[in-house]
């Protein structure tokens, strides 16, 4: 009888590396639907004021919407500060360095450090 082989034997050997990899490949999407929100937001507060008064009244007025908010901004920076320090590592790749196992491995755990202590810092400078 032949052994029951894995279609994707990289997956078991590599499971930190492809998780962030997937991670990356996510905060991008999240980033541009992000931004595209945000443009939509600009774009429409030059057409209809009256429209984003109403929209700022509600999320200022209410408790449940300001935590929410905020939560909101909280990830949306985590997921900024995630691709912005896995970028940094993809460009060292690309230079040839950090490409070992191990290095991959220690690389990865850095990046989300650094990801949620600069998303604190930045959260806590931007809107405490």
């Amino acid at each position: 009888m032949s052994k029951v082989r894995p279609l994707s034997p990289h997956l078991q050997i590599y499971k930190v590396v492809y998780k962030l990899s997937i991670m990356h490949r996510f905060t991008g999407m999240i980033l541009f639907l992000g931004l595209l929100v945000l443009s939509w937001g600009f774009i429409l507060s030059f057409l209809c004021p009256q429209v984003v008064y109403r929209i700022c009244s509600f999320f200022c007025n209410s408790y449940v919407s300001l935590y929410s908010l905020k939560l909101i901004t909280f990830i949306w920076l985590n997921v900024l500060c995630y691709h912005y320090m896995n970028g940094i590592r993809h460009i060292f790749w690309d230079l040839g360095l950090g490409l070992s196992k191990s290095a991959v491995r220690t690389t990865g755990v850095v990046v989300v450090f650094l990801c949620l202590v600069s998303s604190f810092i930045l959260y806590s400078f931007f809107l405490s």
